[in-house]
């Protein structure tokens, strides 16, 4: 068996399958949420709840369980490893958030501009930066955040998360070496930064936590 065989048995191993079937579930349970807002969004004019209590919770109650599968899964990866690899780590966040997420927002700015026309280019950044921190804000009067229905504000939750993973590894273990004190610290850092320059709901960080508890009490 050649190496990146190995590797890929590896990974397959440490799938857990059943999660995989609830999270494609609740992926499309979201994804239906969302199409039932943009349907009334396209045909009212105005993006705001529906009067239906079973879709308005496809949406909300499959989010939640979304994060503590995250807060589940990445309890093990990172806060349980006494030595993780914070570069593999983040470099699969990374290529699993972001490639699709781009081409998404080069949509929203490409829309915009056949509209509108264009931007000077520090405005341009801004918003590019903006975006690239998971903020849906609108580019003037455009709803720019529309266009993908919204669903960035999710990402705002787990990259908040993701940051933190150093800082809580940290606690968990208190190893103090020099490289955790930095990497924990940087990680405080950011989060606390992140945290309260943009409208962040903080109540939202303990549906991970729950999912901590759920790999203790399975354990």
């Amino acid at each position: 068996m050649t190496k990146s065989n190995k590797e890929q048995s590896k990974n397959n191993s440490n799938r857990n399958l059943k999660i995989d079937g609830l999270r494609g579930v609740l992926a499309v349970s979201v994804f239906f949420h969302h199409t039932v807002i943009s349907y009334y969004w396209i045909k009212n004019g105005t993006w705001e709840p529906i009067d239906n209590v079973a879709i308005m919770n496809l949406g909300s109650v499959s989010v939640s369980l979304f994060f503590m599968i995250t807060g589940y899964l990445f309890y093990k990866i990172a806060i349980k490893n006494k030595s993780p690899s914070w570069r593999t780590i983040y470099l699969s966040r990374v290529f699993r958030i972001y490639p699709v997420y781009i081409i998404a927002v080069a949509l929203i700015f490409l829309i915009y501009f056949i509209k509108y026309g264009g931007l000077n280019v520090f405005e341009l950044i801004k918003l590019c930066m903006n975006w690239l921190l998971f903020q849906g804000v609108d580019i003037g009067d455009f709803e720019a955040k529309r266009v993908i229905a919204g669903v960035q504000w999710t990402l705002v939750y787990e990259f908040v998360f993701y940051i933190s993973l150093p800082f809580l590894t940290f606690i968990y273990w208190r190893k103090f070496t020099i490289s955790n004190i930095i990497s924990a610290s940087i990680s405080a850092f950011f989060v606390m930064t992140y945290v309260l320059y943009y409208d962040v709901q903080p109540e939202k960080f303990i549906l991970f936590l729950f999912g901590f508890l759920a790999y203790e009490f399975k354990n």
